[in-house]
């Protein structure tokens, strides 16, 4: 049980650091200036689906596994 844990500490990190990533990646697209915006809408996007999926643990509400 205590590796599983680990793993599930080592994956939040990953994703805690892919959303930094994306995060300075919307900063610079920002600054860039011009016509990007639905480049910015896509990195939102994809920040708010890793949030959902591995922070507020929405998927689990329709896994049937754990429901019983």
């Amino acid at each position: 049980m205590e590796d599983k844990k680990k793993q599930a500490l080592k994956f939040g990190v990953t994703v805690f650091i892919m959303l930094a990533v994306l995060t300075l990646g919307e900063y610079w697209v920002a600054i860039a200036g011009g016509q990007w915006w639905y480049i910015l809408v896509g990195i939102a996007l994809l920040k708010a689906w890793f949030v959902i999926q591995h922070y507020m643990h929405l998927p689990r509400l329709f896994n049937e596994e754990e429901n019983h």
